[in-house]
């Protein structure tokens, strides 16, 4: 719950294709920004596809493979696919069962899934050639799958939420429609459901019933009763119902997490940790550092709730983290993993610290410097980098991290900064390093080498970003006069390097030249070339 789950770079919004630190060697693994401080962990690689229908079965019918389990449509590789999930530490992991596959028909389109009330699984198929972009090659046919073991037709239930007994048999129905019918009329019966749904908690051995129940139960004037009672149930997914249930009760939630705060199941600390998220209670910063202090260092799920749950409160709850530490906290992966996932100006020195251990190879410790992006303390952040920067000048690799973390207003007011990245673009001229860190710093200095690598590499990805910088950084002049000049060749490497630039100055500089009838026949096709090659 809030997880961010890496679709896009959280501070920037780039996509998986931008460089950053620490990047995942694996490009499926790329696509999520797995190795971001908080980045929730993927419960399955699945691959490419079309993802499209998608339901939890908690229906009786289907074998017990698929019983409490997410099935999901993919349209792209024709196939319903389950993904019988095992609880993992804090998290989980998945395997892949196929429901129902397009073997011998590649035209299956699965769209959309839901439970019948029988338990059966109903499928829509929009069977067409092709997904994406909005192609229907096959306007006129489409499949519906009622999917069941063999020899159980199709039959439709008896319901009757008119009654109390007939509202709590809708409520536990696989199907949602029923269910919500159900649990409507169960909270309209308010108290006089509240014997039988006590029951229902009681009685039931799944204990998917009993969290239905309970939740109306908690619904109820007393329902902080069956709340607490709850959170004493033997079964740890039961107890974070309960817990749940207890933040919608809008009360002070800290009680009942001291409650559970050491329980030794860790997918229950994890609740407690989300449930503290923004919390105002003075008791909070305690309880959260109690439980970051039963972190093990191995399990991302348990570090991303305890960030989830720090989240507005990082201050306070770090510190009181440090005072309940009895040892360095950099001693052990634990400690050093809630400092690099920290999102506070206090954590600062402990992750300069880590990112500028000479003693640890740096591969280690790309990973401390790509937390920097996500630390709000730009002064905090600017020093320690400049101390790192210092310490390590004759490392080339540093320098650029250090330089590529560092904030560009700290770095044209500093010397030391300034020196050392004139440095550093020059070891790294007509490299892609080198257009990040001109894009980065901006420095109109380097505009005459900028117009130099346009033209170099006029035909070529770095060529088109130089050119673009360029005129960023009000280089038009430099492209104008390369343009009018007495070179025909560069002239028309100019303009070929502005072909995708595709900003409007770019895209007046070639219609300029393309439309003016003074200039040579070779250079306005080429402009008008190159307007023919830009998006815009």
């Amino acid at each position: 719950e809030y997880g961010n789950y890496g679709y896009t770079d959280e501070m920037t919004g780039a996509g998986w294709q931008a460089n950053r630190d620490n990047v995942e060697p694996e490009i499926p693994r790329r696509h999520w920004h797995l190795n971001d401080p908080g980045v929730v962990p993927n419960l399955l690689q699945t691959g490419a596809g079309s993802p499209t229908g998608i339901i939890v079965y908690e229906g009786k019918l289907l074998p017990d493979v698929f019983r409490n389990q997410v099935i999901h449509c993919d349209a792209g590789p024709n196939v319903v696919r389950a993904y019988p999930v095992q609880k993992d530490g804090a998290g989980y992991k998945a395997q892949i069962v196929n429901v129902l596959e397009g073997a011998r028909d590649q035209w299956f389109r699965p769209a959309d899934i839901c439970v019948a009330p029988d338990g059966s699984l109903i499928i829509a198929d929009w069977y067409d050639p092709g997904v994406g972009g909005h192609q229907a090659g096959d306007q006129n046919r489409g499949r519906i799958y009622r999917v069941a073991p063999a020899n159980s037709p199709y039959t439709m239930p008896k319901v009757d939420v008119s009654t109390v007994e007939g509202a709590i048999e809708a409520l536990q129905s696989p199907n949602m429609s029923i269910r919500y019918a159900g649990w409507q009329k169960l909270r309209e019966f308010d108290k006089k459901a509240e014997k039988p749904l006590a029951k229902l908690y009681k009685s039931s051995d799944n204990p998917r019933m009993q969290a239905r129940a309970l939740w109306l139960l908690s619904k109820l004037d007393k329902g902080n009763k069956y709340v607490e009672a709850a959170l004493k149930s033997a079964n740890p997914d039961v107890r974070i119902t309960a817990l749940r249930a207890a933040r919608q009760l809008k009360v002070d939630i800290s009680p009942y997490v001291k409650q559970l705060v050491n329980d030794q199941d860790p997918q229950v600390r994890r609740e407690c940790a989300i449930a503290l998220r923004r919390s105002t209670s003075s008791e909070a910063p305690a309880l959260w550092a109690q439980l970051a202090r039963q972190y093990d260092g191995t399990d991302r799920w348990y570090l991303e709730a305890l960030g989830i749950g720090a989240d507005g409160n990082w201050d306070t709850y770090y510190t009181a983290w440090l005072k309940q530490q009895g040892q360095d906290p950099l001693a052990n992966a634990a400690g050093r993993d809630i400092v690099w996932r920290a999102r506070t100006k206090e954590s600062v020195p402990l992750l300069a610290k880590l990112a500028g251990d000479q003693g640890a190879d740096l591969n280690q410790r790309l990973r401390y410097f790509r937390a920097f992006d996500f630390n709000p303390g730009a002064n905090e952040k600017s020093a320690a980098l400049l101390g790192i920067l210092q310490a390590n000048s004759g490392s080339v690799d540093v320098t650029k991290l250090a330089l590529r973390h560092l904030d560009p207003a700290f770095v044209k007011n500093s010397p030391v900064a300034t020196t050392a990245l004139n440095k550093l673009l020059s070891d790294v001229y007509g490299t892609p390093e080198y257009i990040e860190l001109v894009t980065r710093y901006e420095p109109v200095s380097e505009n005459t080498r900028l117009s130099q690598l346009a033209l170099a590499k006029y035909n070529e990805g770095i060529g088109r970003d130089a050119a673009r910088q360029l005129l960023k950084q009000q280089g038009a002049s430099l492209v104008w006069a390369i343009v009018n000049g007495q070179n025909p060749d560069q002239a028309t490497q100019m303009i070929g390097a502005l072909q995708r630039v595709g900003n409007k100055e770019s895209l007046d500089i070639l219609k300029s030249v393309a439309l003016d009838e003074k200039r040579s026949a070779p250079l306005r096709m080429a402009a008008t070339r190159s307007l023919g090659g830009s998006m815009d």
